[in-house]
């Protein structure tokens, strides 16, 4: 693991704990969750996503067949308010959870999601939610997610502000 303090562009500090080092590629897990929230943030504002308030089959069309999705909007998925059934318990390395976080077929297992209540009716912490996100982003840019999130991109983006 490691602590960085970040001021603009510069690295002020910078130390890694347990073996890890700048080149050491570990999952991020929830911290990526705030990056796809701002990346949806940016498309909107540059018009790639018109509104939060979009349903999300207006970008993955081929949830239309799964009950309910008709329903969610942006904004639910936002704010954890998706109704999806989904489990986030991290009990065991063979959990459904396990393949969302390591899986190679992400697109194989949102296909087979289901609801559970109508969105917008309870919060529930759930980590497919930001993965619809980062489908939905690449669908809106045509770009990976990555890919928008580079630094190219958002220094272009940036140094107009």
């Amino acid at each position: 693991m490691a602590f960085l303090i970040v001021r603009n562009d510069s690295i002020l500090f910078e130390k890694y704990f347990d073996n890890y080092s700048p080149s050491s590629q570990i999952p991020s897990f929830s911290v990526a969750k705030s990056f796809v929230s701002a990346l949806i943030g940016i498309a909107v504002g540059e018009k790639s996503i018109q509104s939060i308030d979009q349903h999300v089959v207006d970008y993955l069309p081929e949830l239309k067949d799964n009950p309910g999705f008709d329903k969610i909007r942006i904004r639910d998925l936002l704010n954890m308010r998706s109704g999806i059934e989904f489990s986030e318990a991290y009990g065991s390395p063979f959990a459904p959870m396990a393949k969302y976080y390591y899986g190679t077929n992400l697109k194989k297992y949102v296909s087979r999601l289901k609801t559970k209540s109508l969105p917008d009716q309870h919060y529930e912490y759930q980590s497919v939610n930001a993965l619809l996100l980062t489908l939905i982003l690449e669908k809106a840019t045509g770009k990976p997610a990555s890919q928008y999130f580079g630094r190219e991109n958002l220094e272009t983006r940036w140094n107009g502000v």
